[in-house]
């Protein structure tokens, strides 16, 4: 469904719940890793729509946009740590380290046959040996178990020795010991007087099923709006019960305002905002922050940069005095600049270790044009972050950080007089100065015929595959209409995609589609990772689905039902918590819509028809101009490629076409 309402109708049915840590992260002691202090990245804020465990680097076509569900990493605004160790540095499946070439000295696998024998003949006599070995190794890693056997035997070489003592037991042994341990003493407990107990007559049918109860309604809560002496807008939710505050500001400073030339602008300004002001250095904000029991989150995404936290009632004010601070007046000290920009520049080295990282990249600057607003990555490229000095960071917030371009969004335990006096209190000071309108493009590059993009990263064990399109902008008539389809083609576990090429075919783990929604074109991908010698396969059968959908297998009854009623009935458990509630609100500010419309949600979900789904088929989904980024092993994959007749065109890991 929609960004917001997005739900798994599987996951519903089963009761389960996303995470509710969305665009502003969770409330919580901030954590700081010794000489480092926040990172900026979408780990902080996560969107509901579908956050894969892939989605570690950059994917940054999401900016401000909703996003259905992630196709191996999501698109979020900022840099993240890049993944740990790759597997071909020699970790087997459990992170073991071996030799190349080698296993490591433990064999698990070993273990799992040695299992009967230490039961013995004696299984029939005594339980099976407490957890011992073998369990502790599964439940840590080699390097917790090194740590085990240097504490409690003062030699960490114990952890190659230890299951001799094992395979030494013999079933005679295991009988001395049950004789020992498991001998006449006993004690049994009996409560007095018994019940007697009989089978109860019913006059319940048990065969027959019985009548559902009427569905339950929902109607999620309208927010209000109120406006500050300077002009920045408030949007608020009163939800008392729990006394908690959730509260984020959100700006018209998102990626689209960077400059051609300066890639990730927008993304370093934004993290720098809590790294500094007039009256308290870095360190400062975070202790004070701390001592709150909240964490300040600070990022640019595509469309908007948000500035949020989340802190008890009694705190709240304190923590909106700091949001304040940092927003009215940092100073972007230039040695905790020249940090964060080593930070960063070092994630951006790491992205060419990640494919998925890669193929998001990649996409989408082929989509929209690698030096455009929508196109270029939102955390920026090593060449341009490398550029970028202090000054460009403090005119890119002269030009685009005011109050008439910010809004305060409130959800919790407070009351509107309250909460517009302390928000005057802290922004009313704040002088309006004039923004530059932001560099968006609204003419993307005109559709081409099917194209397969292959970015070689040799020795890959397997390909990620992304064919993706332009399609509709957010506020199109037939949105309501798209997001229902996108669901049964690839937005959710059992759609078509993942039905066909993972349950039926075995090529991937999980292989989905997802709709990155934007104010002007959106972005229709597919995809996900397969194993190398089944690329070109994938690619087929990913056609297939594309083609199947908008012909000879339109969408059934039967899919449109179970869909719409999925997201439905999963309606209410994406408002359940106050991060969910702000998140939410994110959105209806950052598309400008209406404040009834998560109230009226549920009626334009049902007023979609089975004709809608099948008229947007083929109307919005063109599988004669796709662009199919392959990264993979191109010295294994490409000839195969080339089999499917389609153009095959080399790009770097920016989506660039070499010259």
């Amino acid at each position: 469904g929609d960004h917001a309402l997005d739900v798994d109708p599987v996951a519903s049915a089963r009761g389960e719940r996303l995470q509710d840590d969305q665009v502003f992260g969770r409330a919580g002691a901030q954590r700081r890793v010794p000489g480092e202090r926040e990172r900026a990245g979408p780990r902080d804020g996560r969107f509901l729509e579908g956050q894969r465990p892939e989605r570690d680097v950059d994917a940054d076509a999401g900016g401000g946009a909703e996003q259905q569900h992630a196709v191996g990493g999501g698109e979020g605004g900022g840099v993240v740590q890049a993944s740990g160790v790759p597997v071909e540095q020699g970790l087997d499946e459990r992170g073991l380290a071996a030799e190349p070439g080698q296993q490591g000295q433990v064999d698990v696998d070993g273990l799992a046959r040695l299992a009967p024998a230490l039961q013995g003949e004696a299984a029939d006599e005594a339980e099976a040996p407490a957890p011992g070995f073998a369990e502790r190794l599964h439940a840590g890693g080699r390097a917790d178990q090194l740590n085990f056997y240097n504490t409690y035997q003062a030699d960490p070489a114990g952890i190659n020795t230890d299951l001799a003592r094992y395979l030494a037991v013999t079933a005679d042994d295991v009988r001395r010991a049950a004789n020992s341990a498991l001998g006449g003493s006993k004690v049994r407990l009996a409560v007095l007087p018994e019940q007697p107990l009989s089978a109860s007559a019913s006059a319940i049918d048990r065969t027959a099923m019985p009548a559902a109860a009427a569905a339950p309604t929902f109607s999620p809560p309208a927010p209000e709006r109120a406006a500050l002496s300077n002009g920045m807008r408030v949007v608020l939710l009163e939800m008392p019960g729990l006394p908690i505050v959730a509260q984020g500001l959100l700006l018209r400073a998102g990626g689209v305002t960077d400059h051609a030339d300066s890639p990730g602008l927008a993304s370093l300004t934004a993290a720098m905002l809590s790294e500094g002001t007039a009256t308290r250095n870095s360190q400062q904000i975070s202790d004070d922050m701390e001592f709150l029991g909240a964490h300040l989150s600070a990022h640019a995404y595509r469309e908007y940069a948000a500035i949020a936290t989340e802190t008890l009632t009694a705190h709240w004010q304190d923590a909106l005095a700091i949001m304040a601070d940092v927003v009215q007046n940092p100073t972007f000290p230039a040695q905790e600049f020249d940090r964060v920009r080593a930070e960063r520049l070092t994630d951006l080295k790491r992205i060419s270790d990640n494919p998925v990282a890669i193929a998001a990249r990649a996409s989408q600057a082929l989509l929209f044009g690698a030096n455009t607003g929508y196109g270029h990555p939102v955390a920026g490229t090593e060449t341009a972050v490398s550029a970028l000095a202090r000054d460009d960071l403090a005119a890119h917030y002269a030009a685009r950080y005011s109050p008439a371009d910010a809004t305060l969004i409130l959800v919790g335990d407070i009351r509107r007089a309250h909460a517009i006096e302390q928000a005057e209190a802290a922004f009313g000071a704040w002088k309006h100065s004039p923004t530059a309108a932001a560099q968006a493009d609204d003419s993307p590059p005109a559709a081409a015929k099917t194209t397969i993009y292959l970015a070689d990263k040799p020795g890959a064990a397997q390909s990620v595959i992304r064919a993706c399109h332009l399609t509709i902008p957010r506020h199109h008539p037939d949105y309501f209409a798209l997001t229902l389809l996108n669901n049964i083609f690839g937005g959710q576990f059992s759609a078509r995609l993942n039905m066909n090429l993972r349950q039926d075919k075995g090529y991937s783990y999980g292989y989905m589609s997802h709709i990155d929604w934007q104010t002007h074109a959106s972005a229709f991908a597919a995809g996900g990772s397969v194993q190398t010698a089944v690329t070109a396969d994938a690619v087929r059968e990913t056609l297939k689905e594309f083609a199947d959908i908008r012909s000879v297998r339109p969408v059934t009854q039967e899919e449109f039902n179970d869909m719409r009623d999925g997201i439905l009935r999963g309606l209410p458990s994406q408002f359940e918590t106050h991060s969910q509630m702000l998140h939410q609100l994110t959105r209806l500010v950052s598309f400008d819509l209406p404040d009834d419309y998560f109230s009226a949600y549920a009626a334009s979900i049902e007023a979609v028809t089975l004709a809608d789904v099948r008229r947007a088929a083929q109307t919005h989904l063109n599988p004669d101009a796709l662009k199919i980024v392959i990264v993979g092993d191109a010295a294994a994959i490409e000839a195969d490629l080339r089999q499917l007749d389609i153009d095959i065109s080399r790009i770097d890991y920016e989506g660039r076409i070499p010259d």
